[in-house]
This record gives structure tokens, sequence and C-alpha cells, in this order.
């Protein structure tokens, strides 16, 4: 995926300007044929590795060389080669009795024998110039083959052009070219697929030098829709809290009216399979969904703000803290940066949820986030940017129930104190933690853990489908600084 690519395909908000020449956009034919940064370094070895197929055939074929060559051939080309049979020149610059544009073709075959002799040029053009460049080169050497008739009278002069596509692709001519030469007409195709292979095994390792990988590599570095920090990523970020807390808590409704109605009245509801029995019995269906319309309206708005805000606040915290103290922070900085969204989300979610009194769930960010961090440095056998996307889901799953349970548990005496406080009117907080006791406050724990459980890792686990599915670009994963590290190697010194 070149950056040409993947600013016009998939939209990504990048410079396309090639990467390694700086000048022109980065796209598959610059890179492999006209791209200045590898004109006199990856094109030459390319096109000699290709060209050495056909010179070594030569050798072998007017009995130079005695072992076989086909497929393989020595790295090492002797650019003279002078026999009473045959003189085979590589990338040899010919006298001539007049100055001439070209005079230095890549190989120059003499049969002595036969009085023939041969100007073998080959290159290796985009696939679109393969044409142009068969004609450029046929018009770039007429003047030397007129020098060389006559300097040698008696010898017929041919030109063979042979041209091969930098991504492999060869015209019909190509075949008949090469049976211009004697000693090539029983082997024309066995070269030309040498020839042609030898390209295509340069190219991608030109490509790989590049830093693009081919296309039966998997692509963890996924094309993005927008860019990281940007507007749309923040607006994106928010339609995915959207989908995720207005869907998930919509679908706990009947868990969460079981619960409350646990803690309110434990004597009638002892635990939660009584409290399902009874409810349906006295309500029907009806009952375990009363107040799904303002739960998914009020908490999709939540969602909108908790998670697109807090992903506007990790990053205006992470700018102002700096590069190095966003590191040491980071904890901090999640924890604030969440605090933040949930601060404007519960304001967006008071409307809808005037019977209830939000529960503190804002730490979840900041656990959330270093889970995810340990899971892949404890438990997870390779790095993040190395996991399929099904494999990230799980993980950020797992994270989210962990996540989950640990915000159950801090925050259930809350919970049960605020449920108990809107049944008996007048009561102060205080009071209402006294006549409890240590164990009133923990009553219903286990629904509750099961609910912000499988509430909290669904809610991650939906909002990290959809920054998947919106192909969202994912913050790299927390490094030391170099500058930090600097430091903290002079300390040790």
């Amino acid at each position: 995926s070149t950056f040409e690519y993947r600013r016009t395909i998939f939209g990504e908000y990048i410079d396309s300007t090639c990467r390694a020449c700086g000048r022109a956009s980065e796209t598959l034919s610059h890179l492999l044929s006209s791209c200045k940064h590898y004109a006199t370094s990856l094109y030459i070895s390319r096109h000699n590795n290709a060209l050495r197929v056909l010179y070594y055939h030569l050798r072998h074929a007017y009995g130079i060389d005695k072992g076989p060559t086909i497929p393989w051939v020595p790295a090492e080309v002797e650019s003279v080669v002078e026999r009473p049979n045959v003189k085979i020149y590589w990338n040899y610059a010919h006298s001539t009795t007049r100055q001439l544009t070209a005079t230095k073709p890549d190989i120059t075959l003499f049969d002595v024998v036969a009085k023939e002799i041969f100007v073998i040029e080959f290159s290796i053009p985009s696939e679109r110039n393969i044409s142009r460049k068969e004609e450029e080169k046929r018009s770039k050497y007429q003047d030397l083959l007129f020098e060389l008739r006559g300097q040698h009278p008696g010898y017929r002069v041919h030109l063979v052009v042979l041209i091969v596509g930098c991504l492999g692709s060869m015209k019909d001519t190509l075949m008949a070219e090469l049976e211009k030469i004697p000693v090539c007409r029983s082997k024309a195709y066995s070269l030309a697929y040498c020839m042609q292979k030898a390209v295509l095994l340069a190219s991608m390792q030109l490509l790989r030098t590049h830093g693009l990988s081919s296309s039966a590599e998997p692509r963890n570095d996924e094309s993005h829709s927008c860019e990281y920090g940007s507007t749309k990523y923040f607006a994106l970020c928010g339609f995915g809290g959207i989908l995720s807390c207005g869907s998930t808590h919509t679908a706990l409704v009947p868990l969460d009216l079981v619960k409350c109605r646990i803690q309110v009245n434990p004597d009638k509801f002892k635990n939660i399979t009584t409290g399902f029995r009874i409810t349906y019995r006295e309500d029907g269906f009806k009952g375990l969904g009363r107040g799904w319309a303002p739960t998914f309206f009020g908490y999709s708005l939540q969602g909108l703000g908790k998670f697109g805000l807090y992903e506007v606040f990790k990053v205006l915290y992470g700018n102002i803290l700096g590069e190095e103290n966003s590191f040491l922070w980071r904890t901090s900085l999640y924890l604030a940066a969440s605090a933040s969204a949930e601060f404007f989300a519960d304001i967006a979610l008071a409307p809808m949820e005037a019977c209830k009194v939000k529960m503190p769930l804002f730490s979840h960010f900041a656990c959330f986030e270093r889970t995810v961090e340990a899971l892949y440095k404890y438990v997870v056998p390779k790095k993040r940017n190395e996991c399929s996307k099904g494999e990230q889901l799980i993980v950020t799953f797992a994270a989210g129930y962990i996540a989950g349970i640990f915000c159950a548990i801090v925050s259930h005496p809350a919970d049960t104190i605020v449920s108990k406080l809107n049944q008996d009117k007048g009561s102060t907080a205080v009071d209402v933690a006294k006549k409890l006791g240590m164990r009133g406050l923990w009553k219903g724990l286990f629904p509750r853990i099961i609910m912000i459980g499988t509430l909290t890792a669904a809610q991650w686990f939906i909002y990290d489908g959809v920054k998947v599915w919106l192909r969202l670009p994912r913050p790299p994963p927390p490094e030391m600084p170099e500058s930090l590290k600097k430091k903290l190697a002079i300390k040790q010194q």
C-alpha cells in the first residue's frame, strides 16, 4: 500500500510524496521504475540480475563455461571475453570514428564463425511504458549499428531489444527478439521466464526495502479512513460510543431492574434468580423492559460524550503534559481524561436519568487502558501490531471485563446507598450507611459484577469493533520516549 494508494483509494489524510526521493507521488509505478533514490542502486542491481541470465547462457552456449547456468547465475561478470570463435562484451563502450550519443550497449556479441554481431539492450520500465521504451531503444542505437557495419565489413549486425516490465509483463516480441540469436532459439522460453522471475524477485525486494509488504503478507498497519486526532476521528469515536453505550445499557435493562430491587427490597428479592422470577410473575416481559426508551436515548447521548470526549481530552492533556510526562503519568492522564469526559457525558444523560443518579464509572477507562497494556505485555505472546483484528478484539473484551469487575466492586457501596435513598425519603447517606451495615452495603454485588463486567466488556468490544469497521487509526502503544531513556541512562551512570 503506497502513500498515493492509501490517499486515493482509502481516503487517508496523508502526504503522498515519495518517502525515498521526496519529489513525486509515491505510486507503485514510481517506486519500481522512476524513483531517483533507487536509480543508481537497486534499479541497476535488478537490471543486472536479470541480464546475467542471458549473459551466462551465451557463455555456456559458446563453450566458455562448461556447467549449466540456468536458473542460477554467478554474481560476478567478466566484462570482456574473447575466444577464437566468439567475443562477448558486457557494458562495453565501443570506439567510434565519430561522436555518438549511445556507444555502450548492455551486451555486444560477436559470433566470429557466423560473422554476426548482436547488440543487446535490456530495460525494465513501468508496464505502461513498455512499448515506448522499446521504440526508444531501437532509435537510440541506430547510429551504433551503422558504425559497427562500417568497422566490421562482411558482418551482419542485429539489434536485440529485450523489455520486461517492472512487474514482470512481457510483450510477444520478447520471444522473437531472443530467437534472433541462434544459440538462444531453443532456450528462448526458459530464458524469458528466468529473466522475468529475476525482475519480479528484485522488484519485491525493492518494495520490502522501501517499507512496503507484498500482498501475500498480512497488513497490520491497515489503511485508515482519517488522521489520528482529527475532527473526523473524534466524531467517529463519538459515533462508536453511541452504538456502544446505547445498545449495551438497553440490553441490560432487565438485569439492572432486578439488581435495584434486590438492593431496595432484599427481603422480597433475595437473589438474582428470585428477582427475575417475581418480576416476571408480577409484570411479565413488559415489566422486565420497563424504562428501555429513556435508557437507550440517554445512554446513547452519554456514550457520545463519554467515548468521543475521552479521546479529545486524552490528546489535549497529552499535548499539555508533553511526551515524557504523558508516558510517566499516563494512568493519571487516563483518569483525568475519562473524568472530564464523564462530566459532560452525564450532563447529556441527566434529563433521561432523572430517577437515578449516575454510578461513578469513569475509572474504568484508566483501568481498561492499563489492563490492555498488561495483557499485551504478560499474557499475549506477541505485540499488538502483530495480532489479527480478531485477536485484538478478544484482548479488548477481556480487558473490558476485568475493568468492569474492578469498577463494580469500587462503586457498589455508593450505588446501594443511592438506591436506598430513593426509597427512604428524607434520609441522609450516612443514615442509610449505618442502617445497612457493612453486609448490607455489599448486598447484590454478584449481579452487579455480572452486569457491570458484561456491560463494560461489551461496550469496549463494540466500540473497538466500530473503530475497526470504520478503519480508525489506533494510537501507538505507550513507549518510553528516547529523550527519557537518555536521561535515565545518564542517571544510572
